[in-house]
C-alpha cells in the first residue's frame, strides 16, 4: 500500500487554524478548509512568537494619551455634576446617603 492512498494514516500538526500535514499546509475556518498549499509549493515555514505591533512603544503611548483624555473628560463632568438625565452615578456622595 502506498503512502498516497486515502487509507494510509497521515501525520499532521494543528495549531489554531493552521494544519501542517505530509501533503501540505491548510488554513481552516471551523471544519471548512479555506486554503490548501501543496507541499511542493511550500518554500519556507516561519514560526514566530512575540509582539505583533510594528511599534509597541508608540501604541502604548497613544493608548495612555487616550486614557488620559478620557479620564480628564470624566473628571470635568464629575466636577460640574452636569450629567444627562438618564445617567446614573455611584460615588462617595451617593453612597453616603445609604450609610
Amino acid at each position: 500500500m502506498s503512502a498516497e492512498s486515502p487509507s494510509a494514516p497521515t501525520r499532521r500538526i494543528a495549531y489554531l487554524n493552521i494544519v501542517v500535514s505530509e501533503r501540505g499546509l491548510t488554513e481552516m475556518s471551523g471544519d471548512k478548509r479555506v486554503v490548501f498549499i501543496p507541499k511542493e509549493q511550500v518554500q519556507r515555514i516561519e514560526v514566530r512568537h512575540g509582539l505583533q505591533a510594528e511599534s509597541p512603544l508608540l501604541q502604548a503611548l497613544v493608548g495612555l494619551a487616550l486614557i488620559g483624555i478620557g479620564m480628564s473628560g470624566a473628571a470635568s463632568a464629575t466636577a460640574s455634576q452636569s450629567f444627562p438625565s438618564g445617567l446614573v452615578t455611584i460615588g462617595p456622595a451617593a453612597l453616603s446617603k445609604f450609610g
